[in-house]
């Protein structure tokens, strides 16, 4: 899979993710240190990696991830599956609008509230919360079930 290269520089501990081709950018939001960038005025047929690369800046933890809250669930990484969980992450189309982006952390919180009442009596129709992953004290994702199919 060509897109882990991208990812999995910034598991390493690397502050900029490896990127070698715009296939890498695919699931560049995937990786939890998220970085942001715009290439005004250049058509995406010119754009070059070391212009992609010169974009990009990094995104402040504080901007779109909440504090964790010690009453919410966290998962432990090494138990969530690719095959069993689906990982909510931040929009980042969102970015684009600061007024948007300061509302970000708020809402999740308000999601997970929810998520957390939810988890004690679990309603068939809707995917089931198992809890959230947590990197420097922040709130990362969200963890729910994974359906093969979305509607």
């Amino acid at each position: 899979m060509q897109h882990k290269s991208a990812s999995e520089a910034v598991h390493r501990g690397l502050q900029t993710p490896r990127i070698t081709s715009k296939r890498d950018l695919l699931h560049l939001c995937e990786v939890e240190d998220l970085e942001s960038g715009k290439a005004l005025g250049i058509r995406k047929f010119d754009l070059t990696i070391n212009k992609i690369l010169q974009s990009l800046q990094p995104i402040p933890d504080e901007v779109i991830y909440p504090l964790a809250d010690p009453q919410v669930s966290i998962c432990d990484p090494a138990d969530i599956q690719d095959n069993l969980h689906y990982l909510k992450r931040p929009e980042l189309l969102c970015l684009d609008d600061p007024e948007e982006t300061k509302l970000w952390p708020a809402l999740l919180l308000g999601a997970i509230a929810i998520l957390e009442r939810l988890k004690v009596q679990h309603l068939p129709n809707m995917a089931r919360y198992f809890g959230c992953t947590k990197r420097r004290g922040r709130i990362i994702g969200i963890v729910l079930e994974k359906y093969k199919v979305i509607l």
